[in-house]
């Protein structure tokens, strides 16, 4: 029986000119794909020390931290922002009793040269941390410290149940499938990632 010219034998290498569109096309498809699934998620600004970043008018901005906290702004959140990292010494002032600092950062939006203590309606700022492993299934909470309580000496907030006046958000933080703690408000500030004594 006669081979038709598209039939192959086994062991038979095709000649360069027909494999190569072949793959070029299937590698093209791919790559076009991957790129797309990854446009739909911003890529991460690293951020290592105090810096001013501007914002992205038009889509999200990703400010991450080197061990993974993230701030995520919607467009027309501000017109920039500075992420900084926070240490148990470094915050304002020591947790309430019956919280284990894990994590804290502080995130700054700027709007016309000056800070903003909300954003403007409609935008949001989405933090996240990054649960160490040693910290499964311990109870954890988000603290904020809002500098306009206790006739504005500040106090820590617990956004498992309160939110800052003129704050909106979703209250109780959730943790992500990636083991990641995350919350979604209108308000910047200094998020701290605590675990509660049991």
């Amino acid at each position: 029986m006669a081979r038709q010219p598209w039939e192959l034998k086994a062991g038979v290498l095709l000649p360069i000119a027909l494999v190569a569109p072949a793959i070029w096309f299937l590698t093209s498809c791919s790559f076009a794909k991957r790129a797309s699934a990854r446009d739909t998620s911003p890529a991460p600004i690293p951020v290592t020390g105090p810096d001013v970043v501007p914002l992205h008018t038009d889509a999200v901005t990703l400010l991450e931290l080197p061990d993974g906290r993230q701030a995520a702004f919607s467009p027309g959140s501000a017109e920039a922002a500075v992420l900084s990292s926070e240490t148990e010494t470094t915050l304002p002032t020591t947790l309430p009793n019956g919280n284990i600092f894990v994590s804290g950062m502080t995130i700054n939006a700027i709007a016309s040269g000056a800070g903003l203590t909300t954003l403007p309606a409609g935008a949001t700022l989405t933090v996240a941390f990054t649960i160490p492993p040693e910290y499964t299934g311990r109870t954890l909470g988000l603290l904020f410290w809002d500098s306009t309580l206790d006739e504005n000496l500040g106090g820590w907030i617990d956004l498992r149940t309160t939110l800052p006046p003129g704050g909106q958000g979703a209250i109780a933080p959730t943790v992500t499938p990636d083991r990641r703690l995350t919350f979604s408000g209108n308000f910047p500030g200094t998020f701290v990632l605590v675990a509660l004594r049991s």
